[in-house]
């Protein structure tokens, strides 16, 4: 059986998890987002990673110009603010854009993709109103040739200020990144 599906093409071709590690600063808050505040908590540091699958299948094969990855597994997210540890599902959604400016769109939590996005957490402890929110925009068009997911992360170096967003049901939480990495996945 195997040998058959070889010779038609169509082995699953094996993961390739990309995982980039982050240091950010809070930048702006609504309400109190896991008990932080704008007075006491106005740039404090946090870290983490985000991680996505480079093989995963684009879902959008009608646009050459935005490619959409629901991920079935192999992705995730982790942020450690202030000794609250929020972490993503293993199921995020990834977008690429090339429309010049090119984006590259990382969303997580059930608001973010409908039905099919994963449950984030916070301190082990799901929270099915937490949706996360990370574009990184380039400023010519350059970055991406194609809307394929990139095995190499392209936009580690921050020249534009990059943010992102995790929000809850009546709380957000703003970090603009400070640096990336891209890192070996355990």
């Amino acid at each position: 059986m195997l040998l058959i599906l070889t010779l038609l093409g169509c082995t699953h071709e094996e993961s390739q998890p990309v995982r980039v590690a982050f240091e950010a600063i809070a930048e702006g808050f609504v309400g109190e987002p896991f008990g932080l505040n704008q007075t006491e908590h106005y740039h404090v540091a946090a870290s983490g990673w985000f991680q996505y699958d480079a093989t995963e299948n684009d879902d959008n094969l009608g646009d050459e110009d935005r490619g959409e990855y629901h991920h079935a597994n192999n992705g995730g997210f982790e942020l450690l603010i202030e000794g609250i540890l929020i972490e993503g599902s293993d199921d995020p959604f990834v977008e690429i854009e090339g429309y010049g400016p090119d984006s590259f769109i990382y969303q997580d939590g059930p608001g973010s993709w409908g039905d099919q996005a994963g449950i984030m957490t916070v301190d082990g402890l799901s929270d099915k109103n937490l949706d996360l929110f990370i574009i990184f925009t380039d400023d010519d068009g350059s970055t991406f040739e194609a809307d394929e997911l990139p095995a190499e992360f392209p936009m580690a170096d921050i020249e534009i200020a990059h943010t992102f967003s995790l929000k809850g049901r009546e709380d957000d939480l703003y970090l603009e990144f400070t640096s990336l990495t891209q890192v070996e996945v355990p």
